[in-house]
């Protein structure tokens, strides 16, 4: 913080000998941002907290944290991310950056997301094309969450309150699939997708776990020009661009871009409410 900074309004600085460096998340209060930043040697997860108004780098078991934070619990006191070995990390003021490990033979893991209390970290462990959702606790660790017996690939994108709902994508050998996973069942659920959808996956949920905010992936062919004015304004979120048959690329072209569009979904209804288009 500098003394010319706006009152009540101060500044997250950079350290010194960074390069860029990103925040990643803030605590449910405002207190603490937790992100990483680059260096000669690597990204390095720093917290930020209001109290000194300075970004202190965070250490692992080795003394250093060359990795990066993503997430932040409610009050500030833990944050998750991934070291820069390839493993989760869970940090907290007594332990420092603990290296969660990864599930059975895997060799690398990443974490995504923490509980309000930070008592419960999940993620995805594995290379990405066999990748298991987990959830880790200090009372079970690293346990891999059941998934439909189609699963290639899954992994947790987000976790409610208590620790007790998770939700993320699932991966089969045609389909990619939004899922809720409950302590009370076990097991996970998927919440389907859009109408006219084949594919969906679930990014965020609710502090109860009843509703989780979604995304279903359609195909839409667009028009080059169209789609090249989009990219240009950078008001896109579309995949990079295929082809469709052998229509030649130019200013008629008809170019198919997968498009992915936000629902809301009640886990108490089984309402699926589409979010619509901005503007």
């Amino acid at each position: 913080v500098n003394a010319a900074d706006p009152e009540d309004y101060p500044y997250v600085r950079r350290l010194s000998e960074t390069g860029s460096f990103m925040v990643s998340d803030i605590s449910a209060n405002g207190s603490i941002a937790v992100g990483y930043s680059s260096t000669s040697s690597g990204p390095r997860s720093f917290r930020w907290d209001t109290a000194s108004g300075r970004l202190f780098y965070v250490n692992d078991m080795t003394g250093t944290s060359r990795g990066r934070a993503e997430k932040v619990n409610a009050d500030g006191s833990v944050f998750v991310g991934t070291l820069s070995s390839g493993q989760a990390f869970r940090w907290s003021a007594s332990t420092e950056a603990w290296n969660l490990g990864a599930l059975g033979e895997d060799r690398q893991s990443i974490a995504t997301d923490v509980s309000n209390d930070g008592t419960v970290v999940v993620g995805g462990s594995g290379a990405i094309e066999t990748q298991k959702a987990f959830r880790w606790s200090a009372a079970t660790g690293m346990t891999a969450l059941a998934m439909p017996s189609d699963t290639v690939s899954s992994v947790a994108h987000a976790v409610n309150a208590d620790g007790s709902v998770i939700v993320g994508e699932y991966q089969t050998a045609i389909s990619t699939n939004a899922f809720r996973w409950t302590a009370t069942a076990g097991i996970s659920y998927d919440i389907g997708t859009l109408p006219g959808s084949s594919d969906a996956r679930g990014v965020a949920v609710s502090a109860d776990g009843s509703v989780i905010a979604a995304e279903s992936r359609f195909v839409v062919y667009t028009p080059f020009d169209e789609l090249e004015d989009r990219i240009s304004d950078g008001n896109t979120s579309s995949s990079f661009p295929t082809f469709q048959n052998d229509i030649p690329f130019g200013g008629d072209g008809m170019i198919a871009v997968d498009e992915w569009r936000g629902f809301r979904w009640n886990a108490t209804t089984g309402v699926m409410q589409p979010l619509g288009a901005i503007g």
